[in-house]
């Protein structure tokens, strides 16, 4: 499917070649001290993630390149002179491995490549992440477990709280009243990602378990500090205040304070306020990575000591019962049924990204001037020249980067 078939054309772009982009964030990175293979693990998937149009996990998003070189925000307990490792396995099928605090990015392509080996061998195999950091946007590890097309994958993270409790509402009304409001924040947003391989793609489901990821936000609320014009949020009961009121200003969610970001506001579980639904998933995650060293209290978003998190990773065979031929194809077929009884304007889990990332990679990342700035920015502050990453203006396929 061709991306501008599908999409109409916005206002003009600086659009950036992604293998010279990927080349000027590795070089910042390794600048900074980190290591070439953790440098290129969290080049990767920043700029997989724009590429995608998920730009709020990109080079220039809300946990992007310029937190990683200060190593603040997400990234202000990454160790770069940290050596994760394997621990000893009791189960044949299960795996875990100690981050000691490296780079979220390099410790996920580190699990990736154990629990495929895994699972090749046994038809199943989850492996653990603890004492962890920020991996971006979940889909992309997804994506990698199942990319040889012989395994499905289901990807989970533990983050730093911002969500609170929602309570028993017997009206059904609205849960963030009174009582029913918790004490504090203490979940995440604790992605969840699925990869489905079939014939023609993947079916990709990637999604935090609120309303949206909180990085939104911050991509908006840096963006106003940036520019010193406030940028609005757009999506109802996403955010919510420090007294727990649904607002669409990023500056009444999050402060930043003598150089300390922090977050007196919230974001709701999906559902709204009435997403109790979204609170179990939340609490489901962290239940699962209990057992494997994830967090067992809150992990505080403003904090500068140990804001450690866990991941997970899991992959199946999808050849148990038919050839792995015969699977694709009717995944394929379901697919196709799928379709056919969907809207004109309906896109299956994933497809957006995937048309972005063609688009990508044939005409470059259409990035905003902020973005573009930001990136600037980081540069500079390195002498690494951002100019020498290929430009052209021209109009972007809109609907297909929307984040």
């Amino acid at each position: 499917m061709n991306p501008e078939d599908v999409a109409a054309l916005g206002e003009a772009r600086d659009h950036r070649e992604v293998e010279a982009l990927l080349s000027f964030c590795r070089e910042c990175l390794e600048r900074k001290g980190y290591p070439p293979a953790y440098a290129e693990t969290t080049a990767f998937a920043l700029v997989e993630a724009d590429a995608r149009g998920i730009f709020t996990h990109g080079a220039a998003g809300g946990t992007g390149l310029d937190e990683a070189l200060a190593r603040t925000g997400v990234a202000a307990t990454v160790d770069v002179a940290a050596v994760p490792r394997r621990l000893e396995q009791r189960y044949p099928t299960i795996g875990v491995i100690d981050a000691r605090g490296a780079p979220g990015h390099y410790t996920s392509r580190m699990a990736i490549e154990w629990v495929r080996e895994l699972a090749g061998t046994h038809g199943m195999a989850k492996v653990y992440v603890f004492d962890a950091n920020h991996f971006g946007a979940a889909g992309i590890w997804a994506e990698e477990i199942a990319s040889d097309r012989k395994l499905e994958s289901h990807v989970t993270s533990t983050t730093a709280a911002c969500v609170r409790f929602l309570g028993d509402d017997r009206l059904g009304v609205d849960y963030t009243r009174g009582a029913a409001v918790g004490r504090k924040h203490r979940l995440g947003t604790n992605p969840d990602a699925y990869c489905i391989p079939y014939r023609d793609g993947f079916f990709t489901i990637d999604m935090a378990n609120t309303e949206l990821a909180a990085s939104l936000c911050y991509k908006y609320f840096k963006e106003g500090i940036a520019s010193g014009v406030t940028r609005m949020l757009a999506i109802p009961n996403y955010a919510a205040d420090e007294d727990y009121r649904p607002t669409f200003d990023p500056s009444r969610v999050m402060r930043l304070r003598d150089g300390k970001f922090t977050m007196p506001g919230s974001v709701f579980p999906y559902g709204g306020l009435r997403g109790y639904k979204g609170q179990i998933a939340l609490q489901r995650i962290e239940a699962d990575h209990s057992f494997a060293g994830g967090p067992i209290e809150a992990v505080d978003v403003g904090s500068t000591g140990q804001r450690r998190i866990s991941h997970a990773f899991e992959a199946q065979a999808i050849d148990f019962l038919y050839t792995r031929e015969a699977a694709l194809e009717r995944m394929a077929s379901l697919v196709t049924d799928w379709s056919a009884c969907a809207g004109p304007a309906t896109r299956m889990p994933g497809e957006r990204s995937h048309l972005a990332r063609e688009y990508s990679l044939r005409h470059g990342i259409p990035y905003t001037n902020e973005q573009i700035q930001a990136l600037r920015r980081c540069g500079a502050s390195l002498h690494v020249d951002f100019e020498r990453v290929p430009a052209s203006a021209k109009p972007y396929p809109k609907n297909l980067f929307t984040k």
